[in-house]
């Protein structure tokens, strides 16, 4: 399942990244032998629990992981920028930058980080949401975090914000289903989105 996938890789990359596998490229070139062995090791997980060949490959920041489910990529940690695809409905809160970027089959997962308070963050969320077409399905605010769940046409967009440790706001996204190219598209063409 390409979930069991996102997690193996995303805790690949955590773990990499806490024993300076994920340095920059200028001190660590591709291919060493840490890249190697944990790319066979995740390998060797992921075909386990799936029953099918996977191949994984781990750069500087990031890993991409294709299956025969289908592909995954995570990038994270300095100079992640969102991917140039990001649906431009839905909102990225003012001022927040990129930690991680991932992206699966059917969507995509973001982390930004905001100096902001959890429930300013929230607010904007809500209303930038909502009118850029966005119809909010459920929310939950308890001792500081948010979730929302936002809603249009055939797509949902899940954010959730945390008050981190040093009181900043973390916001992590995940919109799923059609692109909002393909709604325009099939607007255009006088078919319903």
């Amino acid at each position: 399942m390409m979930t069991t996938t996102v997690r193996l890789a995303a805790a690949a990359t955590a773990l990499l990244v806490a024993v300076g596998c994920g340095r920059k490229e200028a001190a660590a070139p591709r291919g060493g032998a840490p890249e190697r062995a944990a790319e066979a090791l995740i390998e060797r997980a992921i075909e386990k629990d799936q029953g099918g060949k996977a191949d994984v490959d781990i750069t500087a920041g990031g890993i991409k992981v294709k299956t025969g489910e289908g592909e995954m990529e995570l990038n994270a940690g300095e100079g992640v920028k969102l991917p140039a695809d990001f649906p431009s409905d839905v909102t990225v809160y003012s001022g927040a930058k990129v930690r991680s970027v991932i992206k699966v089959p059917d969507g995509t997962g973001v982390v930004l980080e905001s100096g902001d308070a959890v429930a300013k963050v929230a607010a904007a969320y809500r209303e930038k949401m909502k009118a850029g077409g966005w119809a909010e399905e459920s929310a939950l605010d308890a001792e500081g975090q948010t979730a929302l769940v936002f809603t249009k046409a055939e797509r949902q967009c899940h954010v959730m914000v945390v008050k981190t440790d040093d009181g900043r706001s973390e916001i992590t996204m995940m919109v799923s289903g059609e692109k909002a190219d393909d709604e325009a598209a099939a607007a255009d063409a006088g078919e319903e989105p």
